[in-house]
Parts: structure tokens; sequence; C-alpha cells
């Protein structure tokens, strides 16, 4: 795994060893992002932009600050290669290689943080802090549409199965794909959370309580959990969900799992919850991850004490099932849906065929062929445990012609 700190990035095993450290001259403000090729993207807050390599070793750098004035937010990566990532109000299109495609004007902000999304079309959605606007933005840099707010909007949306936006306006609200806002709901305010999706497709956002609210798609609000905490919240969290359904959400330095009926399942509480009244700063807290494993991974801590990773055992499932079910949708925080895909067969020594496939880490996958297109049947069910691995069809030897598909739930 790769974890940002304001001292540098960090190659950290899912043993807790750390393999190697990226070092940065200045505050690294985004969360890393992971292509699949291994290259590990993230900026700093004075507007550089990185691409290191799975050794730890720069591939390049370019610098942003002059037209970005300042860094801000989590790129997202789009399926072509580029980068999307928003920098002191403007959005960048930035090339694998480090070139610079587009540059699309959207704020006139210095320091709010946004992270744009991508939907399956290749629609790049963000929201503008001090215009107070939400866009859509067609992948060639051109605008799509524009959605005027009446206060500050939120990070980054979550995108469902069938391509709702639901984003922090500042109020919950779901917009259509073509700019409509679906419906609003706004109970406690803050503009600082993003979303996420439970199995069901519910939406889950943190509020100004530092609790957590559960709403039905359709904008009703099913329950609130984990509220009444008198710790310190800074800054707002977004959840995570796994593949059992169970909810993670990190707040006050600790860890709450809860049930997708909003019940409380147990508590981490870790060493940093308990500080000095008041403390001298707000301690880090960073929202929690699901591993392939089930693993729960979180970081705590605060600017005077330091901070700490923690590995803590969950309920042995993987991801959520959900279209987006953490920030930034995936454990590789590139923004978008990671569709399956399959690559160029090779026929083995036997007549068998090994079949190239790529998904997302933690997601359970079906393996599936025909030869009329009328009727498909599996060949094999797996959980991809790597960005890329091979499946092997032995049935397909005496095969006069057969044609392959992967899906997932």
């Amino acid at each position: 795994m790769y974890l940002s700190s304001t001292t540098g990035l960090y190659a950290i095993t899912n043993g807790g060893s750390n393999i190697w450290t990226f070092p940065m001259t200045q505050s690294l403000v985004s969360s890393p992002v992971v292509a699949s090729d291994g290259t590990i993207y993230t900026g700093d807050d004075m507007g550089n932009m990185y691409a290191v390599n799975p050794e730890g070793a720069q591939k390049w750098k370019i610098s942003l600050q002059a037209q970005s004035r300042g860094y801000s937010g989590t790129p997202a990566l789009a399926a072509n290669g580029d980068l999307y990532l928003a920098a002191g109000g403007r959005l960048f299109a930035v090339t694998s290689t480090g070139s610079i495609r587009w540059v699309f004007d959207y704020d006139d902000g210095y320091a709010a943080v946004a992270s744009p999304c991508i939907a399956q079309d290749g629609t790049i959605y963000v929201g503008a802090t001090w215009r107070r606007k939400f866009y859509a933005i067609n992948p060639d840099g051109s605008m799509k549409w524009e959605i005027n707010l009446l206060s500050d909007p939120g990070e980054s949306c979550a995108i469902g199965s069938d391509g709702t936006l639901f984003f922090g306006l500042p109020e919950l609200s779901a917009i259509s794909p073509s700019g409509n806002i679906l419906w609003s709901n706004n109970t406690f305010y803050y503009s600082g959370w993003s979303p996420i999706l439970a199995n069901d497709g519910s939406v889950l956002k943190s509020n100004s309580e530092f609790s957590l609210e559960k709403w039905a798609p359709g904008g009703i609000k099913l329950w609130t959990a984990a509220g009444g905490v008198t710790a310190y919240g800074f800054p707002y969290t977004s959840a995570a969900v796994d593949a059992a359904g169970s909810i993670y959400y990190s707040a006050s330095n600790c860890v709450f799992s809860i049930s997708d009926e909003g019940n409380i399942q147990w508590v981490f509480v870790s060493p940093y919850s308990v500080q000095p009244t008041p403390p001298p700063r707000p301690p880090t807290v960073i929202s929690p991850e699901v591993g392939p494993d089930g693993t729960i991974y979180a970081v705590f801590g605060s600017y005077i004490w330091g901070t700490t990773l923690y590995a803590l055992q969950g309920s042995g499932s993987g991801p959520g099932t959900s279209a987006w079910p953490m920030l930034h949708q995936n454990l590789r925080h590139t923004g978008k849906v990671e569709k399956p895909s399959i690559g160029a067969l090779k026929k083995r020594a036997d007549a068998s065929f090994e079949i190239p496939i790529s998904g997302e880490i933690g997601h359970s996958y079906t393996l599936q062929y025909t030869s009329n297109f009328a009727h498909w049947t599996s060949v094999t069910n797996f959980i991809a445990r790597t960005l890329s691995m091979t499946v092997t069809d032995t049935s397909a030897r005496n095969a006069s012609a057969r044609y392959y598909r992967v899906t997932s739930p």
C-alpha cells in the first residue's frame, strides 16, 4: 500500500513493513493514485505533480505552481492513462508522460480541496468552492454543463451504477448525468464530506456532528450512527463498506464498525483518542479502507504526537460490491469505476487457452464463454488479488469457436 504524509510517500507491505520512502520537500495534500502499470501519482501543496515507479524512484515531475496557484485534491485516472487534477481553481489533464494536455479554469480559489471523479462515459465532475458551482467537463476539456450552488460544495462525489451523482452541494444531492438535481436533503450542514455507496445503493455520509448517516437512493434518511462522539473529530471523513455489508467509519481517532442496519458492532479506540484539552492542533484522521482480504486500514495521530497506520481485523471479506464503496471509489484511488477487461488470448501447447484479465483488487468476477452469443457458460469465479491475472480455460481444447466475457456482481 502507498501512504502520503507531510514528509513523503511511503510504500508499506500488508504486514506493516516500510519498503521504501520517497521524500518530498513540500507537504502532501492528496491521496496517492496507482495506475495499472504500478506507477504511483501524487502531488504536494506547492503545485508539483510526481510520478513514482513501484520501486520508489521518480519517473517524472511536473510543476503546476505558476499555472495552478497551489495544489489541491486527489487526481482521477482516466481510461487512457490521463490524470485529471484540480489545482488552485484549475482542472488539469496531464498525460502519463507528464505533459499538460489541457487546462479548464473552473474556480477562483487558491486552497479549496477538490477531487474530480470520472463517469463511465469519460465525463469529469468537479465542484468549485469559490464560484459555488458544480461542473461536468468533457474528456477534451470543454464544459458539458454547470450547476449554480448556494454554498461551498464537497470534496468529491460518488457515482451510482446508473450514472446518478451523489454530492454535497452542500446538502446531500442526487444529480442526473444530464445535470438535473433529482433530490436534495440538508440535515446537519457541512460541505467537506464526500459520500460513498453501501452495497444496496444507499448513500453514506458524515455530518457536522461527526456522525454517519445512511440515506436511501430516493432521498429518505434511514439512520444515524456513531453519534455523541465528543473527542476531536476533525477532519470529516468518508466511510468504507466491505462485501459482507459492514460499514467502517473513522472519527475522533477511533474506527467504528457499523452494521448495515446502523448498529455499532465494535469500536477501535486508538491511543490518540485521549489528548489534552484543548488539543494544540486537530488530530489527523484519514478515511478508512478495506483491503482485498477484509483488513481495515486506518491512520490516526496528530500534528504534535505524530501519526500511526493501523491494520484492523474486519469481517474477512474484501471491498464492497457497490459502484462506489469507498472514498475515490477503489483501493487505487482512480476516482472512477474500474471495469474488468480481457487481454489477448494465448493458446497453450495442450490446446487450452490462457486468458489475461484485468480487474479491481478484491472484487469478485465471473469468466464466461459462448459460441453463439445466445447462451453463456461459466468458466470460473474468482476474486482479483492482483491488477492483472491469468485464467486458463482447459475446456476450450476441442472448441471450434469460443468468445469470452468477464462480469462482476
